[in-house]
C-alpha cells in the first residue's frame, strides 16, 4: 500500500483528543502521532490480505508515523514462517522507540510460542544490546513466550543480570518477575532477596506482585516481609 493512500485512510480514523492523550503517555519518542486508537489499527491490520506486501511497502516509507509502526508490527504478527519473521523483525526492530510500540510488537509474535529454540539466540543477543528498547523487547518477549519449565531458569539468569538503570528496562524486568512468581514461586523468590537484584528493581517487583490479583494472599504476606 502506498504511503499516501495509507495516510489518507489513517487520518480518517484519527481523533485529536486521543492524539493529545497518547502524546501525554509518551507512546513514542521519535514518531509523529495522529491519534488512531489501537483497536482500529488492529482491525485495519486484520483486513490487510498480504502482510508481506504491506511490510515491504512499509520499509520504503519516509517520516514514519507511530500508527504506521503499529500496523507493521501487527502485520508481522500475521507472518507464520519463522525464518521470514526473523528477517522482517531485524528490519523492523529499529522502529521500536517506546513502551507502546514495544508492548504491541511482543505479544503479536505468536510464532515464538512454537519456535522458542529458534528465536532464543536472537532474544539473548538483543538483551545485550546498547539500544535500551531492544533490551526491553527481549525481556517482554521472554515474559510473553518463555515462562515455562524449559526456559524459566534461562530467563531468570538473563533478566537478573541486566542493567536496569533505564526505567523501562527496570519496569520490564519487574513485570516479568512478578508474572513468573505466579507459576514459579520457588525459582523466583531467591531473586527477590536483598542483594540478588538491584534494590530499585527488587522493590518494584515486590510492589507489582503485591498489586496483582493473580498472586495469592499468603505469598503477598511473604513478599511484604521481604521489603
Amino acid at each position: 500500500m502506498r504511503q499516501k493512500e495509507l495516510r489518507e485512510r489513517l487520518t480518517a480514523l484519527s481523533d485529536e483528543k486521543y492524539r493529545l492523550f497518547s502524546q501525554k503517555l509518551q507512546v513514542s519518542s521519535c514518531h509523529e502521532i495522529i491519534g488512531v486508537r489501537t483497536p482500529s489499527l488492529r482491525m485495519f491490520a486484520k483486513n490487510i490480505k498480504d502482510p508481506y506486501l504491506f511490510l515491504d511497502d512499509f520499509l520504503s516509507y519516509e517520516d514514519i508515523w507511530y500508527e504506521e509502526v503499529l500496523l507493521a508490527y501487527f502485520c508481522l504478527g500475521k507472518v507464520a514462517d519463522k525464518e521470514k519473521t526473523l528477517v522482517y523483525l531485524k528490519k523492523l526492530l529499529p522502529y521500536n522507540d517506546g513502551w507502546a510500540t514495544n508492548d504491541s510488537l511482543c505479544p503479536s509474535l505468536k510464532v515464538m510460542a512454537e519456535n522458542q529454540a529458534f528465536f532464543w539466540p536472537f532474544l539473548l543477543e538483543r538483551s545485550h544490546s546498547t539500544r535500551v528498547w531492544d533490551v526491553r523487547f527481549s525481556v517482554i518477549c521472554m515474559m510473553d513466550w518463555y515462562l515455562d519449565d524449559q526456559y524459566i531458569q534461562k530467563v531468570l539468569q538473563v533478566v537478573t543480570t541486566l542493567d536496569c538503570s533505564f526505567d523501562y528496562v527496570m519496569l520490564a524486568v519487574a513485570w516479568l518477575l512478578a508474572t513468573a512468581l505466579i507459576d514459579y514461586k520457588q525459582e523466583v523468590l531467591p531473586c527477590l532477596h536483598k542483594g540478588a537484584l538491584d534494590e530499585r528493581t527488587r522493590k518494584k517487583t515486590i510492589q507489582k506482585a503485591i498489586e496483582s490479583y493473580r498472586i495469592p494472599d499468603e505469598l503477598k504476606r511473604e513478599l511484604r516481609s521481604m521489603r
